[in-house]
């Protein structure tokens, strides 16, 4: 067991396309796995995974995010609350086709970010299921905009 364990007390639920080698880190450093329902984060590395469409389709305004938030943490030896995670956010297999489409039908091939999205805060440990409303809000109320 190792000292260092930024995730202790926190659960997580891991996409089948996030490495199994990663999801581990997760418990090795402290945090145990969870239910996509149930889950303080919920984590997947592809939109278009079958079972990241289903927690999409399934659960309205939830957020997933990218594993490398996960492993930026480690590499950085950080508390999550200390590394952004909106940078990290995945956006819905949904909204990623309307991207794709959007580019397609453009002469503009940059994909714009919002960077008030990259400065999302990570959640606090005691969200449970927390959900892209809540971050969101949270922006609004300290004066951010949020791009729809």
């Amino acid at each position: 067991m190792v000292s260092y364990q930024p995730f202790k007390g926190l659960s997580a639920w891991f996409s089948s396309s996030v490495h199994p080698k990663i999801a581990n880190k997760w418990v090795r450093y402290g945090g145990h796995y969870g239910t996509e329902t149930g889950a303080d984060y919920l984590f997947s590395d592809d939109a278009f995974a079958k079972d990241t469409i289903r927690v999409y389709s399934e659960q309205v305004g939830i957020c997933v995010f990218l594993s490398s938030w996960l492993v930026d943490v480690l590499q950085w030896e950080a508390m999550p609350q200390d590394v952004p995670i909106g940078k990290y956010f995945l956006h819905p297999y949904n909204s990623t086709l309307q991207n794709l489409r959007r580019k397609n039908n453009s002469n503009n091939c940059d994909a714009e970010v919002s960077t008030d999205v990259m400065k999302m805060p990570s959640p606090a440990p005691t969200h449970k299921n927390l959900s892209c409303r809540t971050l969101f809000q949270g922006m609004e109320a300290k004066g951010g905009k949020r791009e729809e």
